[in-house]
């Protein structure tokens, strides 16, 4: 096996010069680095991560826990926290949260002392794991869902506000006879965009019917919106506009209104929530609320980062706005104010 004091030797430098070159330390010149680095691809060279955790006490591992991986918007999240992740020269483990074994692997991953610090995507104010991890004082952020009662670092984007802009939308263009397709109260995005849409409609005095405000105790998947859409869409008196929120629900809602032939948008508008690719294929078009993923994974790895090298530092929640992204779904019928 090679080590570094092959690569030292094969550079013509002291093996302190190539530690220094591993750590990226400023007090090595530039040609020297450039001799190590050429030693080290030449003698196909990989650091010993085993031994260098234990000398710096870091992994240079981050564990990311993330919801079910099928669904569009987490792919495109975890893509988005794992580049970032590369970019500072660190490796991502990913865990299933709706998997048993997920967060329970994850905690004894970094109980084990594999881990310098964990991501969670999809918190759920019941999951034991976060809790624990909580508790444990391990550095944690969670992004994209939250946990109200949790003190900790947190980047989201303003869930409420998106279905606010939503609701403006639909009353600013005469359609009043609205549902709402999605479920699962205890999930801190769903909660806020279902508060934010509802509590705009009552602002204006405008009164929503309970018969189609789908509920449940699970995400609405395609499956479950299909099946929640049709009998409201079939009946005569059936919504002009449907909220879904998150755009699994929105490909739901279409597909049912195909099923009761009902036309897109003139029957009836429909917005998803997340702008996941999809959203924007042809097949789709279909208008929904984006979120600033990019930005959210950034600022995620950023503070979790700090937290791992800063513990004491005071915790920071982040909160990105979303912008209603407008499509065939709702006609292309351009964004205006209520005020």
């Amino acid at each position: 096996m090679t080590t570094s004091n092959d690569v030292a030797r094969r550079a013509g430098v002291s093996q302190a010069t190539v530690s220094r070159v591993l750590h990226d330390n400023a007090r090595v010149g530039a040609e020297a680095r450039a001799r190590v680095l050429a030693a080290m691809a030449e003698l196909n060279y990989v650091p010993n991560a085993q031994a260098r955790a234990m000398r710096l006490q870091r992994t240079g591992t981050i564990g990311v826990v993330s919801g079910k991986i099928k669904t569009p918007f987490f792919p495109q999240l975890i893509d988005a926290i794992g580049s970032n992740i590369a970019d500072r020269n660190l490796r991502m483990v990913l865990w299933n949260s709706e998997e048993n074994r997920g967060e329970p692997a994850a905690l004894e991953t970094i109980r084990s002392g594999l881990l310098d610090g964990l991501i969670f995507t999809s918190a759920r104010p019941h999951s034991a794991t976060l809790h624990q991890v909580a508790e444990l004082g391990i550095p944690f952020v969670l992004v994209n869902r939250t946990v109200d009662e949790l003190e900790c670092d947190k980047v989201t984007s303003d869930n409420e506000a998106g279905g606010r802009q939503v609701a403006q939308y639909f009353i600013a263009n005469g359609r009043h006879q609205v549902a709402i397709v999605g479920s699962s109260s205890d999930l801190s995005t769903v909660r806020a965009r279902r508060k934010g849409f509802v509590d705009e409609f009552t602002r204006q005095g405008i009164p929503l019917r309970p018969e189609w405000q789908t509920q449940g105790d699970e995400p609405y998947t395609h499956d479950l919106a299909l099946e929640a859409a049709v009998p409201i869409l079939a009946a005569e008196d059936h919504p002009d506009a449907v909220f879904c929120l998150g755009d699994p629900n929105g490909f739901g809602v279409l597909d049912a209104a195909r099923r009761t032939h009902r036309v897109v948008p003139t029957d009836v508008w429909v917005v998803g929530y997340d702008d996941t690719e999809m959203c924007s294929w042809e097949s789709f078009d279909l208008s929904s609320v984006r979120q600033p993923v990019d930005d959210m994974a950034r600022v995620a790895v950023e503070l979790l980062v700090r937290r791992i090298a800063e513990p004491d530092a005071p915790f920071i929640d982040h909160r990105f706005a979303s912008n209603l992204i407008v499509r065939g779904s709702t006609g292309n019928v351009p964004l205006k104010s209520t005020q």
